[in-house]
């Protein structure tokens, strides 16, 4: 009992309430015996004993006795966890008898209700409470006094003083009953016992269609180790509601308080012992939906229905929220769309970011902070996480990119190294930053101009454009189906998601694969001469079955952290040949052709498969991704056709030339004005001919007048123009 004794007086202060020392011997009694101990506690081996345990609460109500006092965490925390200290440092006594009576920590493991932070008022002060969020602020590390003695000036006896919340106090009186002295007294501050206090600032997940301001909590550590965690790292905050003085408030005496969460433990949302995301049934009904027919088109067929068509960047922006298999390097997926005003852009990549587990969206014209920031307060240097470094896992949506400025070159380190550096204020750090961006940006001029570059057309750093995986070029096209979509949207011919939002993820999930046989895995095959537009439309007019987004999210997020296929030999070899078509056929291009779009390739199909839940990425998913490859602004550079069997070059189709880029578009030009009979041709029959090929310039003048330049031909008088090359 002595030792009893002693912990009582260490966790509690003294001898507590009768109902807490028989908490404390329940407690005891249960804990003691070696399968109860290894049931509930766990900890990190450690000499010459262990200092931390680790408490599965959850378990322990369900499993543990019944008694009152079992379940008295939630309202009275202070009481439940001083008696647990006390029990289970009497244990380790037993086990260890040459441990010392130092402190041992006790953080709670387990705590299944989720408690949200807009719940949070004065009613549950003093209150267990459980938060989870993105951190988005750290203050550094400072020792604060948790007790100190006091001389006294009079009589010279000492005086210890225990400080409350870490709030300095001077004695009252002297300790000497026969002095009378209460005020004159001197800190003795090497007697002083510290202990370190950091906070950190705990924001609620949350997505851009709820409308509302996300609450953020500060927390505050004493004693805890948090230098495992980052700014932007997902967390589950375990502790104890407190009030303190607000700062908004200069005035000392005042009845304005806020409240602070002092933290019990605080887990990462990456700790596997902590984190389960998917039930059995979940992830059964999850693999049967990833063995329906078609299932990667049918997520795009039901990804933003809002806009019509454009299968092509919801494919992309699909195998962009997959992501690659290697985690040993860069394994994200980056998506740009290129296009005219008015077409969808900001609504795709939106759809994107509620589509993924975790994202945020932002416009480069708000000059919303990127990377990190560094401010001081109350003397403090404190980290502020930016939008890159809170989507880390997950995708950061950037509308109006090339309104960034200097702030794109800060993008590039994100996108290839996955990383986020800073140097300010004399402080150097890295932090991790697996981010996927998908961007969105107009042209520079308000329309896409064929005539020119994409460099030209855009306000993009050409290393930044490099780093994209795919870049989508979409154009203005009024066609009669955008209408005929756009109407019955307006007058409500569109899906209703509402019973499947009531029903639970797993009984939609079994009801609309009972519409389908679950037996088949293979992908309709696409035609060799069939564009991936053209195969895209063709296959999702098959494809009938509906999903919510809530599905697709969880089948998503199940696919990129539990699917990790492989390339097969033959998808290797395609891929190979593909680049070194690429590679060959670039002389011409704009933007260079390296191992990026090697790496680029090589991820995109793997993702592929992920969309199938398959373990081996097949010559079908490669195909796929060449054909989608080939509808962006890279292809648009070298757009001779790729033979699968043969790897040879075809002709040029003419009827598809005007979708070519421009240095194509010339050499064509030249190569049939060669054919020509006639020494001199006329502006008129030069018009002609560019009619003929399908071209698609701009301004036919300046085309003319480029070509002129470059010397390929002379212009003499009369409007005619003699070919020298």
């Amino acid at each position: 009992m002595e030792k009893r004794d002693q912990l009582k007086q260490i966790y509690l202060g003294g001898e507590p309430a009768k109902d807490i020392s028989d908490g404390i011997e329940m407690l005891y009694n249960y804990l003691k015996t070696a399968s109860n101990f290894t049931n509930y506690v766990y900890f990190k081996p450690s000499f010459p004993y262990p200092k931390v345990y680790h408490f599965n609460y959850s378990r322990y109500v369900s499993e543990g006795p019944t008694e009152p006092f079992s379940h008295t965490l939630r309202h009275r925390p202070d009481e439940f966890l001083g008696a647990l200290k006390v029990a289970l440092h009497q244990v380790v006594l037993d086990k260890f008898p040459q441990a010392d009576f130092s402190p041992i920590q006790v953080s709670i493991s387990r705590y299944d209700v989720v408690t949200p932070m807009d719940s949070i008022r004065s009613a549950q002060i003093n209150k267990f409470a459980c938060v989870t969020g993105n951190v988005t602020k750290i203050t550094s590390k400072r020792a604060h006094a948790q007790s100190m003695d006091f001389v006294c000036l009079k009589c010279k006896s000492f005086t210890k003083v225990e400080f409350l919340e870490g709030k300095y106090e001077l004695p009252k009186k002297c300790s000497n009953s026969e002095c009378l002295n209460t005020r004159a007294f001197t800190p003795l501050r090497e007697s002083a016992e510290c202990v370190d206090r950091q906070r950190i600032k705990v924001q609620e997940s949350s997505t851009i269609d709820q409308g509302k301001v996300p609450l953020s909590l500060d927390c505050e550590a004493w004693g805890l180790n948090l230098s495992d965690i980052c700014i932007g790292d997902s967390v589950t905050v375990m502790g104890i509601v407190r009030p303190e003085i607000s700062n908004q408030t200069k005035f000392k005496h005042t009845g304005l308080y806020g409240l602070y969460l002092e933290i019990v433990s605080i887990y990462a949302a990456n700790d596997a012992e902590h984190q389960d995301e998917y039930s059995p049934n979940e992830i059964n009904h999850i693999e049967e939906l990833s063995k329906t027919k078609n299932i990667f088109h049918v997520l795009v067929n039901n990804m933003c229905n809002l806009i019509y068509g454009h299968e092509k960047v919801k494919a992309g922006l699909l195998l962009s929220l997959l992501g690659g298999s290697d985690l040993d390097s860069r394994d994200t997926v980056h998506v740009l769309v290129v296009g005219d005003p008015g077409i969808g852009k900001t609504q795709l990549i939106r759809a994107a970011v509620n589509l993924s587990s975790k994202g945020t969206y932002i416009s480069a014209t708000t000059k919303s902070g990127l990377t990190v920031g560094m401010t001081r307060e109350n003397g403090q240097q404190t980290m502020q996480a930016g939008a890159l470094l809170m989507a880390d896992g997950g995708v950061c949506a950037i509308d109006e990119f090339d309104k960034l400025g200097k702030d794109q070159e800060a993008v590039c380190e994100v996108m290839e190294q996955q990383t986020i550096s800073i140097a300010k204020t004399g402080l150097y750090s890295s932090f991790p930053a697996k981010t996927t961006i998908i961007a969105a940006t107009n042209p520079k001029e308000g329309n896409y101009n064929q005539g020119k570059s994409i460099q030209d057309n855009l306000k993009i750093n050409t290393a930044v454009l490099d780093r994209f995986d795919l870049i989508f070029l979409l154009l203005d096209q009024h066609v009669e189906d955008i209408a005929k979509h756009v109407l019955d949207l307006r007058i409500g011919q569109k899906r209703n998601y509402s019973q499947a939002f009531a029903d639970p993820i797993e009984a939609y999930i079994k009801k609309s694969c009972s519409q389908y046989s679950c037996t088949q895995r293979a992908n309709d095959s696409i035609n060799e001469n069939e564009t991936f537009t053209e195969f895209m439309k063709r296959v999702c007019q098959t494809t009938s079955m509906e999903l919510p987004p809530e599905t697709i999210k969880k089948y998503l997020s199940y696919a990129k952290k539990h699917c990790k296929p492989k390339l097969s030999n033959e998808a290797i070899e395609l891929i190979q040949e593909f680049y070194m078509f690429l590679r060959k056929d670039s002389s011409c291009s704009y933007l260079a052709v390296s191992t990026r779009q090697l790496e680029s390739l090589k991820r995109l199909t793997e993702a592929r498969a992920k969309a199938e839940l398959r373990d081996l990425a097949t010559p079908h998913d490669a195909i796929e991704v060449i054909k989608l490859y080939q509808e962006t602004i890279f292809e648009l550079q070298v757009k001779e056709s790729f033979n699968f069997q043969q790897n040879k070059k075809g002709k040029t189709n003419s009827k598809t030339l005007g979708e070519m880029s421009l240095p194509k578009q010339r050499e064509a030009f030249k190569e049939r004005l060669r054919e020509e009979t006639e020494d001199l041709i006329s502006f008129p029959r030069l018009r002609e001919v560019a009619k003929e090929l399908g071209l698609k310039v701009g301004d036919f003048s300046d085309f003319i007048e480029g070509l002129n330049m470059q010397g390929f031909f002379i212009k003499k008088p009369g409007g005619f123009y003699k070919v020298i090359q």
